[in-house]
């Protein structure tokens, strides 16, 4: 069947727009069954977090009543156990007076829950019968259990080993008033088993169907909502079951020593798994519905005029006139706008075609195309008008017999050109032209090879270079004039270099004993900032040493007038106390003088040596608190360990306190407070990287090209040499053969990124790196 012969149905049953109805069909069926197979899962997911929340607060609700019954029974038990007269009866053995303080005791209580309440002696049976129980079995228990001495505990026990009886006890001791020792035991509790009122109360106090209390795999009481038993289960469980249309769960009570859990029962909820069948049904329905619907209308509204159409643009693509045009008799408004799009579309490519045709024509270059026969194809305007002629005059004739090509040379020039574009290779060459006003051009001519539908062609370019020709030549002229004036200024440029030598000679002097007086004043300035740092600690020796002495005459006096213990202990305090303080103050300033004495060595001395950078840079910040401490800005450091270093650990130091100086004096210009930060770390080329930055105020964009330049600075007149940085560059590049930059890139305050080899190189110093001599 031939395109034109198809059918709307066949076409659309054939083309591409059936498949995506079909595919969107399957997609839309896919995506809303696994959305409604998400939807339940996650109700069940619901539920069963619902559930186990449910279980949880239950747990919590009976392990909170638990915890209150238990806080009752141990406040009556300790303050039975301090009862004086218990204690004076239980000490002389009066058992019947013990007897009836316990039933007067049980008498008294307003809880119920004590049920059993009994004294017992270590080795003395006959004490098991100072008791006082609900059930006749407290004598047994204390029998059994005599040689218990649990103080403050709970325990669970039983009359014997193979009892089924059990009851929840809590121990204290009963202790001699005369000896202090124990002399007894009081214990008193609830039981556990065959106790349905306590077990009920929970049950009902938490809101549950069930509940049963285990111990050792064993349940010892539990209650059911309904009449019915209490279904049979394996010990413990380790999930939710379900059983008789409820849900069972153990929870494990917090705060027990006894191993004590709780089986819990809650209704079961409907289960949304009876509703799922109709759902997909309904969906299934729907989809296939509307499904049919859209294939219908989709074949009505899309595939019949979209085969019409197909047929206007089959012919459009041969005429250069004429639009694309709805269907007679068919108003299909979903598809004017995409007859609208094809008909812009149509209206853009012809107008682009004559915007390149005019660009084409009226360029500042000759242009024309060519076949690979070499023949004429297409010529603009421009060239046409060079040589007076029309198109009908050169298209369709070999170039090179055209009028543009009069020389000989020329015309063989051209042909070695085209022969080279046939090939694929671009080629260029100069070519004189005789114009039909007279005039004679220098044409710079181009020969580029083209592709146009699927053909090889030639397009040859010609641009008018006899201004530049002109150009060069006078350029030519100016150069020798040049050559002739260069040769005086090299001989007056010789003059003035040995003036400026001499000069630059004694600015180098000048500036060498600058940088001495500059290293000099930094460290008087680290002198005085030690000597204040010295102050508090010995300060504070000076005043706990008086402190000492004034102790030790008071103690003289007490050992004339009488001495007591007290004086005594409180005279030993305070001498331990003051030794404390002195030892720390003392060990604080031996600290100071020897972090001075070596940052003084080293800013005195170039001695190379193996150190710790971590090591420097803390005895650096020690040296420069006093004059931190007396703005409101702060440092930090953050330096790892193991950072070993074979180089000079005084001119690294004197790097730091220049830029941590330079940063206090420049950095926070009107800022209340600032941070200072100085990190290190080490990368793999054996280098480490120290990153000292402040988030001031920054550095003037215009500044930043000049900071490392000697003599510069921002505050001259007012203390400022502009050597600081300087200084700091010299010894960073030259004595420890390192590289120091300004990070241009930062957004707020300042950056300096110092990378340093971890083996300083071996070199003399130079002069702005020597060290300073006392």
């Amino acid at each position: 069947m031939s395109p034109s012969s198809h059918t709307p149905w066949s076409a659309f049953f054939s083309g591409v727009s059936y498949k995506i109805i079909v595919l969107v069909g399957l997609i839309f069926i896919i995506t809303g069954s696994l959305n409604i197979y998400l939807a339940i899962e996650t109700g069940k997911k619901g539920e069963r977090r619902e559930r186990e929340r449910t279980f949880d607060q239950s747990a919590q609700m009976v392990s909170h009543l638990m915890g209150l019954q238990r806080r009752m029974i141990e406040d009556r038990i300790q303050a039975l156990s301090l009862n004086t007269a218990l204690l004076t009866t239980v000490r002389k053995s009066e058992r019947e007076k013990a007897e009836a303080l316990l039933l007067a005791t049980r008498r008294i209580d307003t809880t119920g829950l004590l049920e059993i309440l009994f004294v017992s002696k270590p080795g003395t049976p006959r004490w098991a019968d100072v008791s006082l129980d609900l059930f006749g079995e407290a004598s047994d228990i204390a029998i059994t259990h005599r040689d218990d001495f649990s103080h403050n505990a709970w325990a669970i026990l039983s009359l014997t080993k193979d009892s089924t009886q059990y009851y929840l006890v809590y121990s204290t001791h009963l202790l001699d008033p005369v000896t202090g020792r124990v002399m007894a035991m009081l214990r008193g509790g609830v039981r556990l088993t065959e106790n349905p009122t306590l077990i009920e109360r929970w049950r009902h106090e938490a809101g549950l169907q069930g509940l049963a209390l285990v111990w050792n795999k064993s349940i010892l009481l539990s209650a059911m909502e309904k009449p019915v038993p209490w279904p049979t289960m394996n010990l413990p469980l380790s999930q939710v079951s379900k059983k008789n249309h409820l849900h069972y769960a153990q929870r494990t009570l917090p705060d027990t020593r006894e191993n004590l859990s709780l089986i819990l029962a809650i209704s079961s909820q409907t289960d949304s798994e009876k509703e799922t069948l109709g759902i997909l049904m309904t969906f299934g329905s729907t989809t296939a519905l509307a499904l049919l619907l859209l294939l219908l209308l989709l074949l009505r509204q899309v595939a019949s005029p979209l085969n019409a159409l197909s047929k206007q643009a089959r012919t459009l693509t041969h005429e250069k006139e004429g639009w694309l045009e709805i269907p007679e008799g068919q108003g299909y408004s979903e598809l004017d706008s995409l007859i609208v799009s094809f008909n812009n579309l149509l209206r853009e490519m012809r107008n682009s075609e004559a915007r390149f045709r005019m660009i084409f024509d009226h360029g500042y270059f000759q242009a024309g195309l060519v076949s690979s026969e070499g023949i004429v194809d297409l010529v603009n305007q421009r060239a046409m008008d060079a040589m007076g002629m029309t198109a009908a005059d050169v298209e369709g004739t070999p170039l090179v017999d055209t009028p543009w090509w009069k020389r000989s040379e020329d015309r063989n020039r051209l042909m070695l050109a085209m022969n080279l574009a046939i090939s694929g290779i671009e080629d260029s060459f100069e070519a004189k032209q005789q114009t039909a006003r007279g005039q004679t051009l220098t044409v710079l001519v181009n020969a580029s090879p083209i592709q146009i539908s699927g053909k090889r062609h030639i397009l040859v370019s010609g641009v008018d270079i006899s201004d530049r020709k002109r150009a060069e030549m006078a350029l030519a002229e100016e150069r020798s004039r040049l050559a002739q004036l260069n040769l005086f200024l090299e001989s007056r440029v010789a003059e003035r270099t040995r003036d400026l030598h001499a000069a630059l000679e004694n600015l180098k002097k000048t500036q060498n004993e600058l940088l001495r007086s500059e290293k000099m004043s930094a460290l008087g300035a680290l002198v005085a900032g030690v000597s204040h740092e010295l102050n508090t600690p010995i300060g504070n020796a000076v005043t706990v040493s008086s402190t000492l002495m004034d102790a030790q005459r008071r103690f003289v006096r007490k050992l004339q007038t009488g001495l007591t213990r007290s004086d005594l202990n409180n005279f030993l305090e305070t001498v331990e106390e003051a030794s404390t303080l002195l030892d720390r103050n003392l060990e604080r300033t031996a600290d100071l003088v020897n972090s001075f004495k070596q940052v003084a060595v080293d800013q005195s001395s170039y001695q190379r040596r193996n150190f710790e950078l971590k090591e420097i840079i803390d005895e650096i910040i020690i040296t420069m608190g006093p004059a931190i401490k007396k703005t409101p800005h702060r440092l930090e450091v953050s330096v790892p360990e193991g950072i070993s270093m074979d180089s000079y650990p005084g001119p690294l130091g004197q790097i730091l306190m220049n830029l941590i100086t330079n940063a206090l004096i420049h950095a926070f210009d009107g800022e209340s407070a600032g941070n200072i930060i100085i990190h290190a770390q080490r990368n793999e080329k054996k280098q480490v990287l120290i990153n000292i930055e402040d988030n001031g105020c920054g550095i003037p964009e215009e500044n930043k090209t000049r900071i490392f330049d000697p003599f510069f600075t921002t505050r001259l007149g007012q203390g400022g040499s502009g050597l600081g940085l300087h200084i700091v560059f010299n010894l960073v590049q030259e004595l420890l053969g390192g590289h120091i930059e300004l990070d241009a890139h930062r957004q707020r305050g300042s950056s300096f990124i110092i990378s340093l080899p971890l083996t300083a190189p071996v070199q003399k110093l130079s002069p702005s790196t020597e060290p300073m001599q006392s």
